[in-house]
C-alpha cells in the first residue's frame, strides 16, 4: 500500500510540474514536447534507413547505395537542425521557468503569516522547498518527463520493427525492464529517506555556518574564542551528513551493479539470438543489422527511461515539499475576505482588547493573559513595563501580525478578524524596535514601492523628513533624496547614526499618514540626549494621531495622556503618569529607580513640549 501511495504521489507531483510549466508559458510546453517527439522518432527511422543502405551494399547496387547515403545525410542534418532550434528556445525558457519558481517561493514567504513562519516544521519545509528549486529538481523533473515521452516513442517504434522477432526474446527483454524498474524504486526509497533525514540537519548546519561567517557574530566569536566550539558543532553535523550520504551511495551502488548485470545479460541473449538467426535460420545481413540496431536502441532507450524515472523519483521528494510549502494557507493575511473599513460606523473606543490571551507558536507559556484594554482615538499612550512584560507582543496583536488564542480585538466595535486585513494594517504606521534601513535611496527607504520620482511624492517625502528634523541633514547629502543609505552596492553610500536612523524610521511611518502611530522602543539604542531629542520630535510629529509609544524607560511617561503599565503579561494599571506615581507603588518604584540615572537630564527638560497635547 505504501508503494502504491508513493507512486501516486510521484504521479501527482509530476502532473503538478507539468501544469506549472503550462501556466508559465504554453509555447515552452509545446516546444519541449516537439523536441521529445523528434528525439523519439529519429532512432527507429535511422534503423530502417541503415537497413536499406546495408541491403543496397550487399546487392552491390552503387546508385541505390548513394541515394540512401544522401537520404541518411539529409535526414540527419534536418533532425539536427530542428533539434537545435527547439533546444535553443526551450533552454532559455527552462531558466526563466526556474526563476519563476524562485519568485513564487519568495512571494509565498513574504506573504506568510508570522506564526506559520515560526513553526519548526514550516522552517524545515521551507528548507526542502528551497532545495527543490536551487537543486533544479523541478526543471530536471520536467526534462525527465519528456525524456520518458521520447524514450516511449522510440521503444514503441522499435517494438514495431521487432514484431517479427521471436516473442520469447521480447518477453525476456520485458522481464529485464521490470527487474530494472524494481531497482529504480528501491533507489527512490533510499533517496527519500536520506532527504527527510538531512533536511533538518542541513538547517542546523546552515545556522552554524551563519554564526561563523556573519559579521554580526564576529566580535563575540573573537572575544570569547568560541569559533572552535561552533566549528566542532559544524563538524559533528558534517559527520552525520557523511554517514547518511555513504549509506545512500552504498544502496545506489548495489542497485546499479544489479542493473549493470541485467544489461550485460540482456546484451548476451540478444547477440546469441541474432547470430543463431543468421547462421541457422538464414536471416539476411540487412535484417541482422536492422534487428541488432533496433534491439540495441530498445535497450539503450529503456535504460534512458529508467534513468529519467530515477530522476523523477528523486525530484518528486523535493517537489512535494515545494507543493506543500506553497499550499500553506494563511489564517490572518487572507485575501479578498472581510469587511471594508469604509463600511464600519465610528465607535468608541477606537480599539478594544477583550480578555485577550496569547502565546507564541511552540510555546505554552502565555505572554499575555486575559488582557482588557480600551484605546481612545486621538490620545497619546505610553506603554511601559519591564523587559519581557509583553509590551511588544501587545503591539503585534494590535497590528494583527498574530491572532490571540483567546479573546477578541475590536476596531470600532468590530472584531478585527472580520475586517479586510490589508485595510486594517493600513491604519497603522509603525516604527519597530529592531528597525533597519535598507541599502536603497533615502526616498525609497521612506516611500518604498510608492516612489516613482514624481514631484508630488518627493514633496510628500520632504514633508515627512521635515517633521522629524531630518530634512536639513538629507539636503546636505551628495545626491539628496537619491543618496543610497549603505555601502553594499556603492562605495559612496551614506551610513546614518543611531538617532538619524530612528528619525528616518519615524519619517517612514509619518509618510504613510496612518491614523494610528506605534513607536516600539524607538529610543532603546540611544543615549539620554538623543533619546530626549527623539521624544520631542515624536511628540511634535505625531500631533493629532492616536499614538502608542512603547518603552521600558519611564522618561516618556510624563508626556502621555495615559500610561498603560504592563507586568507579567497583564495590564496592571492605566492612568496618567502623575496619578500612577501616587496610586501604584510598583510603578513609582520603577520610575524613581530610573529617574536617579537621569536626574541631570530631568532638570534640563523643557516643560513647554507638554503643550503639544
Amino acid at each position: 500500500m505504501g508503494f502504491v501511495n508513493s507512486l501516486r504521489k510521484l504521479f501527482d507531483n509530476q502532473i503538478y510540474i507539468i501544469k506549472l510549466s503550462w501556466e508559465f508559458k504554453k509555447s515552452f510546453f509545446i516546444l519541449t514536447l516537439m523536441q521529445a517527439v523528434v528525439n523519439g522518432v529519429v532512432p527507429p527511422i535511422s534503423v530502417v534507413l541503415y537497413r536499406s543502405l546495408v541491403e543496397s551494399v550487399t546487392q552491390s547496387d552503387w546508385n541505390r547505395s548513394l541515394s540512401f547515403i544522401g537520404i541518411i545525410a539529409a535526414f540527419s542534418l534536418l533532425a539536427s537542425l530542428v533539434n537545435a532550434i527547439l533546444k535553443r528556445n526551450t533552454e532559455i525558457d527552462k531558466e526563466l521557468f526556474k526563476n519563476t519558481l524562485v519568485f513564487n517561493l519568495l512571494a509565498k514567504t513574504a506573504d506568510m503569516d508570522n506564526h506559520l513562519q515560526q513553526l519548526p516544521e514550516v522552517t524545515t519545509l521551507k528548507e526542502r522547498a528551497n532545495n527543490a528549486i536551487q537543486r533544479g529538481s523541478a526543471t530536471r523533473s520536467f526534462n525527465s518527463f519528456f525524456s520518458i515521452v521520447s524514450a516511449l516513442i522510440t521503444i514503441i517504434s522499435s517494438s514495431f520493427i521487432l514484431s517479427s522477432v521471436s516473442a520469447y526474446v521480447l518477453i525476456f527483454i520485458a522481464i529485464i525492464i521490470f527487474l530494472k524498474i524494481i531497482t529504480v524504486s528501491r533507489d527512490r526509497y533510499s533517496q527519500y529517506g536520506a532527504f527527510v533525514e538531512m533536511a533538518s540537519v542541513n538547517k542546523e548546519m546552515g545556522y552554524y555556518a551563519q554564526m561563523l561567517t556573519d559579521p554580526a557574530y564576529a566580535n563575540e566569536m573573537k572575544m570569547y574564542t568560541i569559533s572552535s566550539w561552533v566549528l566542532a558543532k559544524y563538524n559533528s553535523i558534517l559527520k552525520r551528513i557523511n554517514f547518511v550520504i555513504k549509506r545512500l551511495l552504498d544502496s545506489i551502488f548495489r542497485n546499479e551493479m544489479i542493473r549493470g548485470t541485467l544489461s550485460a545479460l540482456e546484451e548476451v541473449v540478444i547477440y546469441i539470438f541474432l547470430v543463431w538467426q543468421v547462421i541457422f535460420e538464414s536471416m539476411s545481413i540487412a535484417n541482422f543489422t536492422m534487428f541488432l540496431s533496433a534491439l540495441k536502441t530498445l535497450s539503450s532507450r529503456t535504460t534512458s527511461m529508467l534513468n529519467a524515472l530515477i530522476t523523477i523519483g528523486e525530484s518528486s521528494v523535493y517537489i512535494d515539499s515545494y507543493r506543500s510549502f506553497i499550499s500553506l494557507e494563511n489564517t490572518i493575511a487572507v485575501k479578498n475576505y472581510g469587511i471594508s473599513i469604509s463600511e464600519l460606523s465610528s465607535s468608541t473606543p477606537l480599539l478594544r482588547l477583550a480578555d485577550v490571551s496569547f502565546s507564541y507558536p511552540g510555546h505554552k507559556k502565555l505572554v499575555l493573559n486575559n488582557v482588557c484594554l480600551d484605546i481612545e482615538q486621538g490620545r497619546f499612550y505610553v506603554i511601559v513595563g519591564e523587559n519581557g512584560a509583553g509590551k511588544t507582543t501587545l503591539i503585534r496583536l494590535l497590528c494583527r501580525l498574530y491572532d490571540p488564542q483567546e479573546g477578541m480585538i475590536l476596531y470600532s466595535g468590530t472584531d478585527i478578524k472580520e475586517i479586510k486585513y490589508d485595510e486594517y494594517r493600513a491604519l497603522f504606521g509603525v516604527v519597530f524596535q529592531d528597525y533597519q534601513y535598507y541599502d536603497l535611496s533615502v526616498a525609497e527607504n521612506i516611500a518604498m514601492s510608492e516612489y516613482d520620482g514624481s514631484e508630488e511624492i518627493r514633496s510628500k517625502i520632504r514633508g515627512s523628513l521635515e517633521k522629524v528634523g531630518l530634512l536639513e541633514k538629507v539636503d546636505t547629502l551628495p545626491k539628496g533624496l537619491e543618496t543610497r543609505l549603505g555601502r553594499t552596492f556603492e562605495d559612496d553610500g551614506v551610513l546614518l547614526s543611531g538617532g538619524e536612523a530612528q528619525k528616518l524610521a519615524l519619517a517612514k511611518a509619518l509618510y504613510k499618514d496612518s491614523p494610528i502611530l506605534i513607536l516600539d522602543e524607538p529610543s532603546s539604542a540611544l543615549d539620554a540626549f538623543a533619546e530626549e531629542d527623539l521624544i520631542r520630535t515624536s511628540i511634535k510629529a505625531a500631533s493629532g494621531k492616536t499614538v502608542l509609544y512603547i518603552s521600558h524607560r519611564l522618561s516618556i511617561a510624563r508626556y502621555a495622556d495615559e500610561v498603560i503599565f504592563i507586568a507579567d503579561g497583564q495590564i496592571v494599571d492605566k492612568a496618567p503618569h502623575s496619578v500612577l506615581l501616587q496610586t501604584n507603588e510598583r510603578y513609582s518604584q520603577m520610575y524613581k529607580a530610573q529617574a536617579a540615572h537621569y536626574m541631570d537630564m530631568e532638570d534640563k527638560k523643557d516643560e513647554s513640549i507638554l503643550s503639544v497635547f
